[in-house]
């Protein structure tokens, strides 16, 4: 959300069980804690409206459903992983 915000060419690419969040319902049924009611999928509408570009693995959507989430801007396959991770322009950071 941060580095949206700041202009930077941001982008969050969930793969794996991850794309489990961009199905419908399941990002909006956890709760993030804090002293607020927020979801995770608050924090996900946060980035997308930063500026944030959000994609998801195709592979991944048979086993966790294809009623995605608004946020996701575009379903890409696994040589676009590989090509934007071998790319010396590319910063990858992970959590």
């Amino acid at each position: 959300t941060v580095a949206g915000a700041m202009d930077h060419d941001a982008e969050l690419l969930l793969t794996g069980r991850s794309v489990q969040l961009a199905v419908a319902g399941e990002a909006a049924a956890i709760a993030t804690g804090g002293n607020d009611d927020r979801t995770l999928h608050d924090f996900i509408r946060d980035a997308h409206a930063a500026g944030v570009t959000i994609k998801v693995c195709t592979p991944n959507l048979e086993q966790w459903g294809t009623e995605l989430i608004a946020e996701i801007d575009e379903t890409v396959g696994s040589s676009y992983l590989v090509g934007e991770v071998m790319d010396k322009q590319t910063v990858t950071l992970t959590y």
